[in-house]
């Protein structure tokens, strides 16, 4: 059993599924009542995800030391957890197919994760002093955390309300921004539902520009003559002066 306690947002969603149970039996004649209709649901934590900005990921590799650097490569890259990452061994590492074997997952399934050109130069850098790419050298065994390091490199860089979590975040949205579909996101990321990976592709300001210019791009594929017919039909005086009156 897990120590870690059990988040509100996992037992709202357990007490969803239960309600939503008690609700279809009910409706099928097998239950009188909904006991979970009067449970109260827990207040979550809606804190805004933290997505950086490219200036912000420049900020904040410059200031990670040469242990923490590949490891927050590697999360901004595969959109890893911080645990993915720490327990990753040489032995799922596939350099024939270019590809990260995950295994310390949330699911407990198994995921592959192909590998950029980031990652593998990263990865071929790293000394082999352990199973473990990231290890204490003396020991053998893995990081278990990088609380400290990675706060001291946020300060440094200047960069408030980020959590190691956030490069997650980060790598989805900006797969995303990159038309990436949902469904390959979500292979990637290790959900379980296109509604999870939803949670962590963001809208922004800039992806909402791309979003206009790509309709603006595919007008342009669209007779023009045709386009300023319309607008002028449409827009004429006489149509405006009649709809005023």
């Amino acid at each position: 059993m897990s120590k870690k306690p059990i988040a509100k947002a996992t037992i709202n969603r357990e007490l969803a599924v239960l309600k939503a149970m008690f609700n279809m039996a009910i409706r099928d004649g097998e239950a009188d009542s909904n006991p979970v209709k009067a449970v109260k649901f827990f207040k979550e934590d809606n804190k805004k995800e933290r997505i950086l900005s490219s200036e912000e990921i420049q900020r904040l590799l410059a200031e990670c030391n040469d242990h923490l650097k590949p490891i927050v490569i590697l999360a901004l890259n595969t959109g890893m957890r911080l645990r993915e990452v720490l327990y990753l061994k040489w032995s799922r590492i596939d350099f024939n197919r270019n590809i990260i074997i995950v295994t310390q997952t949330k699911s407990n399934e198994n995921r592959n994760i192909p590998m950029n050109g980031f990652v593998i130069k990263t990865i071929d850098n790293i000394k082999r002093n352990s199973e473990y790419l990231f290890c204490d050298t003396k020991t053998g065994e893995p990081f278990h955390s990088i609380k400290t390091t990675f706060g001291k490199a946020l300060i440094r860089a200047g960069l408030v309300d980020v959590r190691f979590r956030d490069l997650r975040h980060t790598a989805a949205t900006m797969m995303v921004m990159s038309g990436v579909d949902l469904v390959t996101v979500k292979e990637i990321l290790g959900h379980s539902s296109i509604e999870m990976t939803m949670r962590y592709a963001h809208p922004t300001t800039e992806g909402k520009m791309n979003a206009v210019k790509a309709l603006e791009r595919q007008m342009e594929d669209v007779d023009k003559h045709n386009i300023s017919t319309s607008a002028n039909h449409a827009f004429s005086p006489k149509i405006v002066n009649n709809s005023i009156n």
